[in-house]
């Protein structure tokens, strides 16, 4: 027996997965579990496999033209055949230049932000002349009480020349 797989609606969305698509494209599946390696939708490239190979996801919309505001970059990390490490990138159009990183996390769980090689868990990186704020932390509360950032180091076993304590710095009008 034939059992219906997509549906094209009078309308012109296309449902897989569904009798009833309410958008140009929309796909019903059952939850995948991440580590499975399935996925609801899948994006890949062709290609033989390279560093800096794999599938982008545009998002845009009608300006002067039709243009991708950003892209949504899945690539490989590396060019070794047998290491499969990738990362994830956003990058937003610029006029006059195109779409650019500004954002990339690592198969390591890095992110950095204006950088393409973050060495930390969060690295911001930035050539702007100086006296340009790199990361700005605000309170909109109407309490009055400024942001409040605290870094800290905790050690369950404290042991000789290990940094205890936090270093806290509040905002204050």
């Amino acid at each position: 027996t034939l059992t219906e797989k997509m549906r094209i609606t009078s309308a012109g969305n296309v449902g897989i997965g569904t009798t009833g698509p309410e958008a140009k494209l929309q796909i019903a599946d059952s939850n995948k579990v991440l580590l499975s390696g399935t996925s609801n939708l899948s994006v890949w490239t062709t290609d033989a496999q390279a560093i800096d190979t794999g599938g982008i996801i545009g998002i845009g919309g009608v300006a002067n033209g039709n243009i991708n505001f950003v892209k949504l970059v899945g690539r490989k990390e590396n060019s070794t055949a047998d290491n499969r490490n990738g990362y994830f990138a956003v990058a937003p159009f610029q006029d006059g230049v195109g779409n650019v990183e500004a954002m990339r996390v690592t198969s390591g769980g890095n992110v950095g932000i204006g950088t393409t090689g973050p060495a930390h868990l969060l690295h911001v990186t930035s050539s702007a002349a100086g006296g340009n704020i790199l990361l700005g932390v605000e309170n909109t509360n109407a309490d009055g009480a400024g942001p409040i950032i605290v870094m800290k180091k905790t050690s369950v076993s404290p042991a000789n020349g290990d940094t205890i304590g936090y270093l806290m710095y509040r905002g204050l009008d």
